[in-house]
């Protein structure tokens, strides 16, 4: 397969949450917001996409999984091959809304 050398190659980055939440990426083509449950966007291969996870009012963010990442700071995906990472999240029982 031959490829065009001035269209750059891109690899998909698939988010998929676990509860409510939003999540965003940087640079842009991530927004998965309260409506989405999963989303994908092609990236320029090789560069690092940075995604970032808030909670919902009376949720918390537990942390990441796939694609090498974990914990509950931000995810750094490399984009060398196509990712797919989860952003979990889950009730907060301490939340009081009044």
């Amino acid at each position: 397969v031959t490829t065009d050398p001035a269209t750059p190659l891109t690899n998909g980055l698939t988010v998929n949450k676990s509860g409510q939440g939003s999540v965003t990426s940087n640079p842009a083509g991530i927004s998965c917001g309260s409506g989405c449950q999963s989303q994908t966007f092609e990236f320029t291969e090789n560069i690092t996409v940075t995604l970032t996870a808030v909670q919902a009012n009376g949720r918390r963010f537990t942390g990441w999984s796939g694609a090498g990442c974990s914990g509950t700071g931000t995810c750094d995906v490399l984009m060398n091959g196509d990712k797919s990472v989860i952003a979990n999240f889950a009730v907060d029982h301490t939340f009081e809304e009044f």
